[in-house]
């Protein structure tokens, strides 16, 4: 009988000898991690498909939006929402809300903006991005700019985003 045991050498699974007793508990053990490493690579292989953008499922596991990028540079407006640490941003949060312009070709004064955050195909970063978004309180269209406006907190990190409008003047 040993008193230790050999493991794989990448994800330490416990290897008996074939004189070793066998033990439920290191099968169970072994089962766990190889479930856990397969759980990460279903998800990121559930990402967004290459070339297309990636959306979050209601599990919020990474999942293809079926909008393809290259669809959106032709229909819509892109843009990216600087983090909060940028210059661009005015304001304090407490008397006056966090502001921010940005300069926007295409983007007409009384246009009801729709922004949409364009997420990263990387778990981590999408996650954060969407974060940031989600602290985005309104926008107003300028001419030729987006004005951002964030009432308690600015973004973390930068936030690149597409603006949807229907060709005629009105997003």
């Amino acid at each position: 009988m040993r008193f230790y045991m050999k493991h794989t050498d990448n994800y330490s699974l416990k290897k008996p000898e074939p004189d070793d007793f066998y033990d439920v508990g290191d099968f169970n053990a072994n089962a766990d991690i190889v479930d856990g490493e397969l759980r990460k690579r279903a998800l990121r292989a559930a990402g967004a498909k290459k070339g297309n953008l990636a959306e979050f499922d209601g599990d919020g596991n990474p999942a293809d939006s079926g909008v393809k990028i290259d669809d959106l540079r032709t229909a819509d407006i892109l843009f990216t929402v600087p983090a909060g640490t940028n210059s661009a941003w005015s304001g304090d949060g407490v008397t006056t809300a966090f502001t921010c312009e940005i300069n926007v070709a295409g983007v007409k004064a009384g246009m009801k903006p729709w922004a949409e955050v364009l997420q990263s195909s990387v778990l981590s970063t999408a996650r954060e991005q969407l974060k940031a978004f989600m602290l985005i309180d309104d926008m107003d269209a300028l001419d030729g700019k987006i004005r951002v406006i964030c009432l308690s907190k600015k973004p973390g990190v930068a936030v690149p985003c597409f603006l949807r409008h229907n060709g005629g003047g009105a997003a």
